[in-house]
């Protein structure tokens, strides 16, 4: 048995995930103010990287394996922080939106409710005003 055989590769699942319908946005988009994964992600990938070099168990002067599995530790747990980051703000911007579309549909109803009563108004009265 070789060394290489000998220890397992980190394992790599290969998840096919349609986009969702109507979303063709790339993962991280450059604009001011947007919410961004690109921290969270280059973490991920990193810790990858790490995660196969805890699986090499290859240890030199300059580098443990066990060094590595800390390493994958500390870039998960700096990916989670920052996905609670990102999921918190995006609440936040989703009831933000909720408000205001309630307040958008209840100026759209009581707009709706007036110029059915100012129809209603126009109906009941006589056609010529009022004078007999």
């Amino acid at each position: 048995m070789t060394a290489a055989s000998a220890h397992p590769v980190a394992p790599t699942p290969k998840i096919n995930l349609p986009n969702p319908p109507g979303s063709s946005a790339p993962i991280a988009v450059a604009a001011p103010g947007r919410l961004r994964l690109d921290e969270a992600a280059a973490n991920l990938v990193a810790a990858t990287a790490a995660l196969n070099g805890w699986y090499a168990r290859e240890t030199s002067e300059r580098h443990s394996y066990v060094g590595e599995g800390h390493e994958v530790i500390r870039l998960i747990d700096a990916a989670t922080r920052e996905l609670y980051r990102v999921r918190a703000a995006l609440v936040r911007e989703i009831c933000a939106d909720d408000e205001e579309r309630a307040i958008r549909v209840d100026r759209m109803i009581a707009e709706f409710k007036a110029r059915r009563d100012g129809d209603r108004a126009s109906d009941s009265a006589p056609p010529d005003g009022g004078a007999a």
